[in-house]
């Protein structure tokens, strides 16, 4: 467990600025982006971040913006942050 959350803590920071970075026009790189930190989430139980992900995902193959970008970020930021206060991170 230790060593799951232990990649989690060191790639979702840099999965989250591909998310936050990617030309909104470019869908297939913001998708890809976005299913990335929604597998690695889902991994550890992130559900919110994971479903944050999700709806990014949907709206990028079908062409549209998502209004979950603005919220990813904080999410990410909170699970990392809980994630920090377990024992699992700190066996790792």
């Amino acid at each position: 467990v230790g060593r799951v959350v232990a990649l989690y803590v060191q790639h979702a920071p840099q999965l989250l600025n591909a998310v936050l970075v990617t030309d909104a026009a470019d869908n297939e790189a913001l998708a890809e982006a976005a299913h990335a930190l929604k597998s690695l989430s889902r991994n550890i139980g992130a559900v919110r971040v994971g479903n944050l992900c999700d709806s990014i995902e949907t709206a990028a193959r079908s062409g549209q913006a998502s209004g979950a970008l603005d919220r990813l970020e904080a999410a990410v930021l909170a699970t990392l942050t809980a994630l920090d206060a377990t024992p699992a991170a700190r066996a790792a």
